[in-house]
Order: structure tokens, then sequence, then C-alpha cells
């Protein structure tokens, strides 16, 4: 049997439009894409490192407050009632050393 011989058809674009265009398209939009998504993880970023940094004020350095351990030693002049009570807007957190460090004597 005699073989066949068939040719490769090879589709051209249009004069108007090149694979190589279409590639370069295709990449100017994701790189475009990338970009507009690192803007917005970077914001978002920003935006929570703004927030996240409330400062509390710390305990003063003075012999009433050195060493103090323990809630319950604060609660017992800083609750309701008590000599120096926490104000009306003080979140009801009864861990006091987590938000209020102790203040570093200057050496």
């Amino acid at each position: 049997m005699p073989e066949k011989k068939t040719e490769a058809r090879v589709h051209s674009a249009p004069e108007s439009f090149s694979g190589r265009a279409h590639v370069k398209i295709w990449y100017n939009e994701a790189m475009k894409n990338t970009a507009i998504f690192i803007i917005f993880v970077l914001a978002v970023l920003g935006f929570l490192f703004s927030i996240s940094g409330k400062k509390y004020p710390q305990m003063p350095a003075n012999a009433d407050h050195i060493g103090i351990t323990d809630t319950a030693i604060c609660l017992g002049c800083h609750d309701a009632g008590k000599v120096y009570p926490r104000k009306a807007t003080h979140p009801p957190k009864f861990e006091c050393l987590k938000c209020h460090k102790q203040k570093r004597k200057k050496t």
C-alpha cells in the first residue's frame, strides 16, 4: 500500500494579531493583577499594624507598685469602692498584668 503523505496544517494568525502580542497582553494583565494584590495585602497589613499599637498605662515605679505579681493585689486598691477605683470606661478585665507592665527603673 502506498503511504499517504499528510501535511501539517499551520494556521497563521491574522496580520493584526500575532501570538507574541497575545503573550505580552496576558503578561501585562497578570502583572497588573499581581501588583494590585500586593498593594492590597500591604495596605491591609499597614492598617492592622497601625491599629495594634495601643499603649496601656504602665504601673508607677513607686513603693506601692513595685513587686506586684498578682491581680488580687491590684484590686485591693483599684476595685470598685476602693481608694483608687478603675474608671467606668475600663474594660472588665481582671488580668491587670497582661496590659499594665511594671515601669523599669532608670539606672
